[in-house]
């Protein structure tokens, strides 16, 4: 066994759990800013990023725009937790790949003279005149990681949503609610996706991505069966010889 090697695997394996701890510190925070100047591999041009549905983006340029202007209006609140990692750190200790599953809620209000917006995605009670989005959220990263100057950073980044539901609404009832009216209505792939709600319940959508998307399952409520994506990484020697989240 090569024991200095092992040393380094398992400080390797401590930062990128600190990496990802600090991801969601910062997000629930809306300090997208540290995101992008401490944990990305900016300088890197084949850094990718994989939003549920919302298509591929590629390089700093696309990413930072990706992650600029999320709005924080009062009353705007998210708390998300990551669990069950399972992190591999190649045999070279230049890449690493993990998973985690994700959990949490997400809310803010919304004037009720806003239009255009779905309204199953609300609570069923207002709060002074407005009403509420109040949501369960949950989610699974696969994540790739390289090593620049003994630091690690975020190089390939894949968030795969899987379902969400209003606070008093089950997820079971919503997301069938939501399969059923999309049923015989194709959505369209070119068609923009909601990234979220902006300042005065303006919709904000993400930019348009520089290719498809190359995975994205959602929980139906009624047909679907559970699929394991991201597939936790096995051990694995170098980057050219793993699959790319």
């Amino acid at each position: 066994m090569d024991i200095e090697k092992e040393i380094i695997k398992i400080k390797s394996y401590i930062e990128i759990e600190n990496l990802m701890s600090r991801y969601m510190h910062y997000h629930s925070c809306f300090r997208d800013d540290l995101i992008l100047s401490q944990l990305w591999a900016m300088d890197r041009e084949d850094i990718t990023l994989e939003d549920g549905a919302s298509g591929v983006f590629k390089g700093s340029e696309h990413i930072r725009a990706y992650y600029t202007g999320r709005p924080n209006p009062p009353g705007k609140f998210i708390f998300h937790s990551i669990h069950t990692p399972v992190i591999e750190i190649a045999d070279d200790c230049m890449t690493a790949k993990g998973v985690w599953m994700l959990s949490g809620v997400e809310s803010g209000m919304v004037p009720d003279d806003v239009k255009n917006l779905p309204e199953d995605m609300f609570c069923k009670n207002k709060v002074d005149g407005k009403r509420v989005w109040a949501h369960w959220c949950w989610s699974k990263y696969g994540i790739d990681f390289i090593n620049e100057d003994g630091k690690w950073k975020i190089w390939h980044f894949h968030c795969y949503a899987l379902t969400r539901t209003p606070f008093d609404t089950n997820w079971v009832e919503f997301a069938a609610k939501q399969t059923l009216a999309r049923h015989g209505k194709p959505t369209d792939p070119n068609a923009p996706k909601l990234k979220f709600i902006g300042d005065n319940g303006i919709p904000v959508f993400f930019p348009q991505p520089d290719e498809p998307t190359t995975f994205h399952w959602d929980y139906d409520g009624l047909t679907s069966r559970v699929v394991l994506q991201p597939v936790p990484p096995e051990p694995y020697d170098t980057f050219e010889n793993t699959f790319k989240y």
